[in-house]
């Protein structure tokens, strides 16, 4: 029954389980629910899959801030630290809605368990400065991947998911603003893995600013900090962008200025470092 959808009601370790069985029996199997539930409720289950090295595809919707209304208890800001000292599970975050596509393919063909997180606002497809698609036909996903969305020298902005778009937004303001101040704006899938791309593009600018609708402590800026100490890579200067505490119940914008991490605070924090 290769169209069939299972609804497991609201049994999101019985889900995890479930799909971990199907998938040691040559079945693919992708699993959904919010990311609250899917990294803590179910990280018990997660943790075995993992051990036993299955084949499941852990989509998670309605991530980080992004959830807005729904409030604190759902709004995942620690979910990706749930997965990292998991061997044999990939963590991926699209940047728009073609990545998604993208990802969502190399994981239905690859071995191995995926934790795919994403928020519930809809994000805009990042475009080319002729506004063509940036994540066109031609684009090929592979785990680990950064994709260089603007090319600048003073300063590397690493974002994931939606704060690549509020990174656009801030560079789009300061050109303005700053005519002559030039940011280089990378999208980061994964921080499990960074590429040659974030790299080089952080020892260009020796400058670096990292942004993600999640935790700093265990997130995106605490993994890259890892990464660039132990390869030995010194920067001059090197700031996480993140959500530090709690947030209320409140729309996506609202959120993302309370917790300081859209366009103006971006902004704010490349005028500090330059």
């Amino acid at each position: 029954f290769p169209e069939r959808h299972i609804e497991c009601g609201i049994e999101e370790q019985h889900m995890v389980s479930f799909s971990g069985g199907l998938s040691l029996s040559n079945i693919t199997p992708f699993c959904s629910t919010f990311g609250a539930f899917m990294s803590s409720r179910a990280k018990d289950q997660a943790r075995v899959n993992d051990i036993n090295d299955t084949n499941v595809k852990m989509v998670a919707t309605h991530c980080g801030l992004s959830v807005g209304e729904d409030g604190p208890t759902h709004q995942a800001i620690d979910d990706m630290s749930s997965f990292l000292g998991m061997f044999n599970t990939m963590i991926i975050e699209p940047a728009d809605p073609n990545q998604t596509d993208r990802i969502i393919r190399y994981a239905a063909s690859h071995y191995g368990n995926f934790y795919v997180r994403m928020g519930r606002h809809k994000f805009p497809i990042i475009t080319k400065e002729d506004g063509s698609p940036f994540y066109d036909e031609n684009y090929k996903y592979e785990y680990g991947r950064c994709d260089v969305i603007s090319e600048g020298k003073d300063v590397t902005i690493a974002a994931t998911g939606a704060m690549i778009n509020e990174a656009l937004k801030a560079r789009e303001i300061l050109s303005q603003k700053k005519p002559n101040l030039s940011v280089e704006i990378i999208a980061v899938s994964s921080i499990k893995k960074f590429d040659d791309k974030l790299i080089d593009s952080i020892k260009k600018t020796n400058k670096v600013i990292t942004v993600e609708d999640h935790n700093v402590i265990s997130g995106l800026g605490s993994q890259l900090a890892r990464h660039l100490t132990l390869n030995n890579i010194h920067v001059a200067a090197f700031k996480t962008m993140g959500v530090t505490e709690y947030q209320l119940s409140g729309k996506v914008d609202e959120l993302y200025h309370s917790a300081k991490i859209d366009a103006d605070a971006i902004m704010e924090t490349i005028l500090q470092i330059i």
